[in-house]
């Protein structure tokens, strides 16, 4: 289905930018209470981390 292969240096550095960025979100999200609502947000946080890492394996990156 989607390949397989290691990020190179400069994927991981982007990868782990968005991650603690995502990281961030959730925090603020841990301000609501419990409802359905915040759960789709929290999956939602969960898609962007899967699909931005297979666009960087799928695509790589712009390099600057």
């Amino acid at each position: 289905m989607y390949s397989r292969r290691e990020f190179n240096k400069s994927e991981v550095v982007l990868s782990n930018e968005i991650k603690s960025k995502l990281i961030e979100v959730e925090g603020l999200l841990d301000k609501l209470p419990n409802c359905r609502e915040k759960s789709i947000a929290l999956t939602h946080i969960e898609d962007a981390m899967l699909h931005s890492n297979l666009a960087i394996t799928e695509t790589g990156i712009l390099e600057e």
